[in-house]
């Protein structure tokens, strides 16, 4: 009886999965000034593996991130720090395969204040049990006495408490803006026909523009569009386009 139990707990054993090598982790905010409320998660694995994160900041509750992609390597994007904050961040790491988590270690994160003319917001009514989870999304132009202002272009992101946890400043106005099913951005910039795709850490990931209208300051790799100009909505269609 001894012996069968023996051989079972040694066959169970040789069955478990190794857990997974995770090296160079490292976690900082992000260089990009155009997106500097987001983190970004450096590491490298020799299995596909999804990070988890637990974000601590006083007097707050904390955040369990739980949404990012798994992979074998970063840079994973961090979305979820409030601005002007202190925050303490456990990362861990999770198989895709299954298995335990292994520890990727504690960091110390300091979100930088907003910006001096960012759009002052005022919550005036919350009620969370009408509220989808996850974050708003809310384009934004800034009007002056000549009009909107066309070099000023912000998108941003609102918790359920109505505070900022991410904001993306460009010098093109942005008139819509949806997410992708890859967690992507894409919104309509400018007035002459332009669509731009960024990723969560406000880097360029696809530019569309139309011929219709002149264009001299077009990134490389644009792809053009037989049309005149972009304007008030797109849709996503179901295969991809």
């Amino acid at each position: 009886m001894n012996r069968k139990l023996l051989t079972v707990a040694l066959t169970l054993t040789a069955c478990a999965p190794a857990p997974p090598l995770i090296e160079g982790v490292t976690l900082t905010m992000n260089p990009n000034e155009s997106a500097p409320l987001a983190g970004v998660l450096q590491y490298s694995a020799d299995l596909s593996v999804r990070p988890r994160f637990t974000l601590s900041s006083e007097g707050e509750e904390d955040i369990v991130v739980t949404d990012a992609p798994a992979n074998a390597s970063g840079p994973t994007p961090l979305l979820g720090m409030r601005a002007d904050r202190e925050y303490t961040v456990s990362v861990s790491f999770e198989p895709e395969a299954g298995g335990a988590a292994v520890p990727g270690g504690d960091f110390t994160l300091t979100t930088p204040p907003l910006p001096d003319d960012f759009p002052p917001i005022e919550v005036t009514t919350i009620r969370p049990a009408r509220m989808e989870p996850g974050y708003q999304f809310v384009p934004t132009m800034r009007w002056t006495k000549r009009g909107p202002d066309r070099e000023f272009g912000l998108v941003f992101a609102l918790d359920a408490a109505g505070e900022v946890v991410w904001y993306f400043r460009t010098d093109k106005s942005v008139n819509d803006v949806k997410r992708l099913p890859n967690g992507d951005l894409i919104y309509l910039a400018g007035r002459d026909g332009r669509m731009v795709q960024i990723n969560k850490l406000g880097e360029l990931v696809k530019h569309w523009h139309t011929t219709g209208i002149p264009k001299d300051d077009l990134p490389e790799g644009s792809i053009p569009v037989d049309c005149d100009t972009f304007h008030h909505d797109f849709v996503l269609m179901d295969n991809g386009d």
